[in-house]
């Protein structure tokens, strides 16, 4: 063994904790199991947020009134990012196309790569386009909602050449095979593919100053609205505990305390010593299974899919709240971790042995 992968992903995506721990997840799996990762380093203008202009002032304004804590959390993220086996920096993708990575494997990773309404899913980088090798594989890639029937069968032609491929979403899997793709399957998020404990030992970092050592609620929502700020109110009004929110430099609901400097380690950190989560992000309800977490989501407006998906998976779907009083009826109502993990782990396993199959069989 000792065979190059080459992994595309978003990797380096700004202050989104889910993005930069599915790739190192992923890497990390691999190098475990014998293989020599490299994440190809791309990086282009969208993947910091910059997708439109209209969003210069947005995020000027937030560089300008917490300019200390942004450098802070953008170290963090670097540093965290750079701590796995990157390719070269390309910007574009003509670069790539022009000079792309040797390796013996080319796989595409997770998170939303294919999602037709996003500039990644229309990235050629994306499809892996940029090589002529025949040894490709998806693992996990995610178009973030349903597809229609043209857009389906537009990804069923973008990947023809791929050996293997595997949804993070039943249902888009499903849509894969109805388009002709009998082979797709459906495996979990790579974050699944390290445990609690994994999670515990690399995320070394943590916070002192402005941590409840009594316990508290960890708030990572990716919209403010009515819903969320009314939640949260009635969860601390409910347990008594204080409210700690985390994630982007806006705030989105009422706390006790905002770490705006917060990297991926301090997210794991956070989450584990948190006593309950309330999320509407898929990351935050994925990890919340990991970490073994009490937990509340808040259906976001759209991208909801995935989140549906895998509390199908886990069978917690009840705890996917739609308005105040679904997700009021979950504060102190318990997740039975033993049931979920008994539903959950035979579908890790298979994600687990999926990848290292599929990578197995390429390579023979």
């Amino acid at each position: 063994m000792n065979e190059k992968i080459s992994l595309t992903t978003i990797h380096s995506q700004n202050n989104n904790f889910g993005s930069v721990w599915q790739a190192f997840a992923l890497s990390w799996f691999l190098e475990k199991n014998g293989y020599r990762p490299e994440t190809l380093d791309y990086r282009p203008s969208y993947s910091n947020g910059l997708t439109s202009v209209k969003r210069i002032p947005t995020m000027l304004a937030g560089r300008l009134l917490h300019g200390l804590a942004v450098r802070t959390r953008e170290k963090r993220f670097q540093s965290f990012i750079s701590s796995r086996p990157l390719s070269r920096r390309y910007a574009r993708y003509n670069e790539i196309k022009s000079c792309p990575p040797q390796a013996d494997v080319y796989l595409i990773g997770s998170d939303q790569v294919w999602n037709p309404d996003y500039l990644c899913g229309n990235d050629p980088a994306y499809y892996l386009e940029f090589t002529d090798s025949s040894k490709k594989l998806a693992f996990s890639a995610s178009a973030g909602r349903l597809l229609s029937q043209d857009e389906a069968g537009d990804l069923l032609r973008k990947t023809k050449g791929f050996c293997s491929i595997s949804l993070r979403e039943d249902l888009t899997a499903k849509q894969l095979n109805d388009a002709g793709r009998e082979d797709a399957v459906h495996t979990l998020d790579p974050v699944f593919l390290l445990d609690g404990d994994e999670y515990r030992s690399l995320a070394s970092s943590s916070y002192e100053a402005g941590v409840p050592k009594n316990g508290y609620i960890l708030v990572y929502a990716i919209n403010k609205d009515e819903v969320l700020e009314e939640v949260v109110r009635r969860a601390h009004d409910v347990t008594g505990k204080p409210v700690i929110q985390i994630g982007g430099l806006a705030s989105k609901c009422a706390s006790d305390y905002f770490p705006r400097d917060a990297g991926p380690k301090e997210f794991v950190n956070l989450l584990d010593g948190a006593d309950l989560m309330i999320t509407s992000s898929f990351h935050g309800v994925a990890f919340s299974h990991i970490l073994r977490k009490q937990f509340i989501c808040l259906l976001p407006g759209g991208n909801h899919l995935r989140l549906e998906s895998l509390m199908r998976d886990a069978g917690t779907s009840d705890r996917l709240a739609r308005n105040v009083e679904d997700a009021v009826e979950l504060i102190d109502k318990p997740i039975d971790f033993a049931f979920v993990y008994k539903r959950l782990s035979p579908i890790v396993d298979f994600s687990r042995s999926y990848l290292l199959t599929s990578i197995e069989e390429v390579l023979d």
